[in-house]
């Protein structure tokens, strides 16, 4: 049996009887793939805030690539299965560079779904743009954008401690990571003016992208440019003070403006980020049994690493029929859950359409073409899952057993 996809998550990998081993009259199948979970993502924007024309054009420039970012993280860039689930939570902190210390956050906004939807990626990216159009009051301290981020980087990883009421309210609404969740902290960085902050530039060093134990980071730094063209977005700064600061990120992306802008607007600021699970097609040696009714000769149960909560029947999940409901094992304590396996119209849809319109959480057999395709010769897709059953928010895996047909 091979697994025609990355496992995700745990690290864990597929595996069953050697074929050779197995009677002739039939076998067993196991595996255990991994569930990709949620995608926690806290985007962070340290945008010029000056009243200029120049300002409010990238201000806006940035807001369509936002939009165009976040619709690629939803669709993915890897072959994700269109009848799984994109688990992603959003979250959208912005930190204005000309004021100081608690009163430069804006309200952060969210957006936390199973699948969010267009009007929901579109409503979250408008909502970010309104922060940034609210310019909070300078108080003549300067242009900071370096001193921004560096406190706002080290206060969102934990590097420095909350310096009063707004900031601890802040750090609270932050997601929590964990070794089964960890978090994405995406930076953008966007101005149309040097920084004015008072330190030399060395003091405003931030985390590598691999230096934050709760989860990674990632730059981009949209930063002002002479040059009158740069179509792939890549400029030489023509700015002291954050091309210093840009030289010695060295891990970042970067962006050249205005130059740029058109390249921003099409391509996102955030191209590097494709939140998406990946499709596990299960394919074997031989086809999977199918019982007197026509449905798969499996049995499917989950583990999920976040046992407080019930099984979820919109992911198809329900508690089982046998076997114990919570366990523990190297990862930490998990509740078991059985996988639905899809019945009627639902296991047509799941059968014959690859975008299964109506079909609710669960598995069927993989009857589709296309699934045949990701198999080598010789093989056989077994199973495809679709909705929550395998791409929904949380961590943990899934155990498989089906019977598969003799080789005679």
């Amino acid at each position: 049996m091979a697994v025609a996809a990355a496992l995700l998550g745990l690290g864990l990998s597929g595996c069953a009887d050697d074929p050779a081993q197995l009677p002739l009259g039939g076998g067993m199948l196991t595996a255990r793939v991994a569930v990709p979970g949620t995608s926690t993502m806290v985007l962070l924007l340290v945008v010029d805030d000056a009243s200029t024309g120049a300002a409010d054009t990238l201000r806006a420039s940035l807001v369509t690539g936002l939009g165009v970012s976040m619709r690629r993280a939803r669709e993915g860039r890897c072959p994700l299965d269109p009848a799984m689930w994109r688990a992603t939570d959003w979250m959208a902190v912005v930190a204005s560079p000309s004021a100081t210390g608690s009163a430069r956050w804006a309200q952060p906004q969210f957006l936390a779904s199973h699948d969010a939807r267009e009007e929901d990626v579109g409503a979250f990216v408008n909502a970010i743009g309104m922060m940034l159009a609210t310019v909070p009051p300078h108080g003549g301290s300067g242009y900071r954008p370096l001193e921004a981020v560096h406190d706002a980087v080290t206060l969102v990883t934990g590097d420095r401690p909350p310096q009063d009421e707004i900031e601890e309210t802040l750090v609270a609404s932050l997601p929590e990571s964990s070794a089964h969740q960890p978090v994405g902290l995406m930076v953008v960085v966007a101005s149309t003016r040097d920084d004015e902050s008072p330190l030399p530039v060395a003091e405003y060093s931030v985390p590598r992208w691999d230096e934050w134990d709760a989860g990674y980071i990632s730059y981009t730094v949209i930063h002002p440019s002479d040059e009158a063209e740069c179509p792939m977005g890549t400029a030489e700064p023509g700015v002291v003070r954050l091309g210093d600061w840009l030289g010695r990120l060295s891990w970042g992306d970067s962006i050249g403006w205005p130059c740029g802008g058109e390249f921003l607007e099409r391509r996102g600021p955030l191209a590097a980020f494709a939140s998406c699970g990946t499709p596990q097609y299960l394919c074997h040696s031989r086809p999977i049994l199918s019982e007197a009714d026509g449905q798969p000769g499996c049995r499917v149960f989950a583990h999920s690493y976040e046992p407080s909560k019930p099984c979820d029947p919109l992911r198809g999940w329900v508690n089982p029929s046998s076997g114990p409901l919570l366990g523990t094992d190297a990862w930490g304590e998990y509740r078991r859950c059985e996988v639905r396996r899809l019945a009627g119209d639902a296991a047509a849809a799941c059968h014959s359409n690859y975008d299964c319109p109506g079909c609710s959480s669960g598995f069927c057999a993989a009857k589709l073409p296309a699934l045949a395709e990701v198999c080598a010769p010789g093989e056989y897709p077994t199973l495809r899952f679709v909705g929550g059953a395998l791409g929904g928010p949380g961590a943990g895996y899934l155990d498989i057993t089906c019977l598969v047909e003799s080789l005679q």
